[in-house]
């Protein structure tokens, strides 16, 4: 094993380890390095150490090798062993024993020595740190909100923008809005007739709940308080990664096309009352196929 950077650039530093192949003429080892397959003539350099009290540092010249059969897990850091034995007896430090069992690069070049259970041990701000990120990803993966509102901020931009990814898919969305029974009517209970504002209370994966009555706590009804169609797509476009879990999570299947042509029937509907027109103040000659 080196015990001083050589060559960095070739990636000879210190603790890069080899096997002496021979020795050169002049009488130095020839080290075949593991990390890069060279050969290298390991010569003499210099060493430097300082002693206190003295201007001028204590220097020899020395080979910067040392034998390799055994080394400190600090040492070892790392480095991928192709067998290793591990004494854990002397581990005193949070995530010790993982550095010496990981340098191993399967489970049978692996031999443990003086295991004691009590060695194998974490910090505690690691573990606080890697259960937030587990508790925080849960609730992410729990829970998406969805607030459907009447106004609409619906621009052609935004149309055109979405249009490519939106429109191929509007027989899926036919079904899904058609099972929440589409109409011109608000939101309400069907229990009391209660105004909601809102249709989901949560939309976790996999299931949709429906809002609770306010007045009376029963489910609110499927009715949809949108004025167009458009109102509708502006929803989409401006919760367009919601819309793409709510669609493939579901697992909605188009069984018929009767539905897309009473969607589509609607939509014309609404754009002949000019709703259309008048959200997205755009002329009918930007209309496209």
């Amino acid at each position: 094993m080196l015990t001083k950077n050589v060559d960095l650039m070739r990636g000879l530093s210190n603790g890069s380890r080899g096997v002496i192949k021979k020795f050169s003429k002049a009488g130095f080892p020839v080290v075949k390095f593991f990390s890069n397959g060279d050969e290298v003539e390991v010569v003499p350099i210099r060493f430097a150490v300082r002693i206190p009290g003295c201007d001028e540092p204590a220097c020899r010249r020395q080979l910067p090798l040392q034998l390799a059969w055994a080394i400190s897990i600090h040492k070892s850091q790392g480095l991928t062993l192709d067998a290793v034995e591990v004494s854990l007896e002397r581990v005193f430090a949070e995530g010790q024993s993982y550095v010496a069992l990981s340098r191993a690069r399967s489970l049978s070049s692996l031999r443990v020595i003086t295991f004691d259970p009590s060695v194998i041990k974490a910090n505690e701000r690691v573990v606080s740190y890697y259960n937030s990120i587990k508790e925080n990803a849960a609730m992410e993966k729990e829970e998406e909100n969805f607030v459907l509102r009447k106004r609409s901020r619906l621009s052609s931009e935004l149309l055109a923008e979405h249009s490519q990814e939106l429109f191929p898919q509007l027989r899926e969305l036919t079904i899904l809005f058609q099972s929440l029974r589409m109409s011109s009517k608000n939101f309400m209970c069907v229990t009391c007739m209660e105004p909601s504002s809102s249709l989901y209370q949560r939309y976790s994966e996999g299931v949709i709940r429906l809002s609770d009555c306010k007045n009376c706590g029963e489910v609110v009804d499927k009715y949809v308080e949108f004025e167009t169609i458009l109102v509708v797509i502006d929803i989409i476009i401006h919760n367009i990664s919601a819309y793409r879990h709510l669609i493939y999570n579901m697992k909605i299947q188009v069984q018929s096309t009767s539905g897309f042509n009473q969607w589509w029937s609607f939509f014309a509907s609404a754009a002949s009352e000019k709703l259309a027109i008048s959200k997205l103040s755009i002329e009918s000659k930007n209309f496209m196929c």
